[in-house]
């Protein structure tokens, strides 16, 4: 059984993402969940337009990655016995 799930996510992350993806549910069974923002990765301009008006939720951690370096170190931390990774 896994213990964590990451979500990668090209865009911002709000209170009806949590909701439409099911989060409460995983959370109940003690399985942690992260969302790993790659939105400036993606689209760089777009982010940084949106950054300053959006208000992501705060149920879960989020993590917005900037650097295709970070995201690939973090990426390597993984444990891949008990996590799993969606995108």
């Amino acid at each position: 059984m896994f213990k964590k799930i990451i979500f990668l996510y090209s865009n911002f992350f709000f209170d009806k993402d949590f909701e439409r993806f099911g989060c409460n549910y995983f959370i109940k069974k003690k399985i942690d969940f992260e969302v790993w923002n790659i939105l400036s990765l993606v689209d760089k301009k777009l982010s940084i337009k949106l950054s300053k008006k959006i208000k992501e939720t705060n149920k879960i951690k989020i993590i917005n990655f900037n650097k295709e370096i970070d995201l690939t170190n973090e990426l390597k931390k993984i444990n891949v016995k008990d996590s799993i990774v969606i995108t």
